[in-house]
């Protein structure tokens, strides 16, 4: 691992940690929202959440878009400066921007979610929101694999 591959994560890390302090208050934990597929499900965390929980949850939006902004970036930057041998390769450059497509879809929804009546929605946006929630993680758990995986081969 390059200096260049420890600053990026770092770049990563820190608003990560941030954002996770920030939203350390809500019980349920936020993933518990993002992982939500029904109104009912959404909703029912929410009712969970104290009135200072829900302001909280509503306020890191700003942060949340900034740090999808940076990670999108430094995920880009990594594969850059480790050009992938693998035939899929050319895929891995993609993998955090990815993320960050659906990320960016999950938080409009949500915020849609928060300005929306109970039942006001169709059912299939909250089932597109926990989809998206479930792609992201799965995007980042892909890209931290091959990055763990190109790190090894490279040592």
């Amino acid at each position: 691992m390059t200096i260049a591959h420890v600053l990026l994560v770092a770049v990563i890390l820190v608003p990560l940690l941030g954002l996770s302090v920030y939203l350390r208050p809500l019980k349920p934990g936020i993933v518990r929202a993002q992982l939500t597929y029904s109104e009912a499900s959404f909703r029912e965390v929410l009712a969970r959440w104290s009135p200072e929980a829900l302001r909280r949850f509503r306020a890191h939006f700003v942060a949340d878009y900034a740090f999808i902004l940076v990670y999108a970036a430094a995920g880009w930057a990594w594969w850059q400066a480790t050009p992938p041998t693998h035939p899929l390769g050319q895929l891995l450059p993609w993998l955090l921007p990815g993320a960050a497509l659906c990320d960016v879809s999950e938080n409009l929804l949500h915020q849609q979610f928060l300005r929306s009546a109970p039942g006001s929605l169709p059912s299939v946006v909250f089932a597109a929101a926990g989809l998206a929630a479930s792609f992201k993680f799965a995007l980042w758990l892909t890209f931290i694999l091959a990055a763990a995986f190109g790190a090894r081969i490279a040592a």
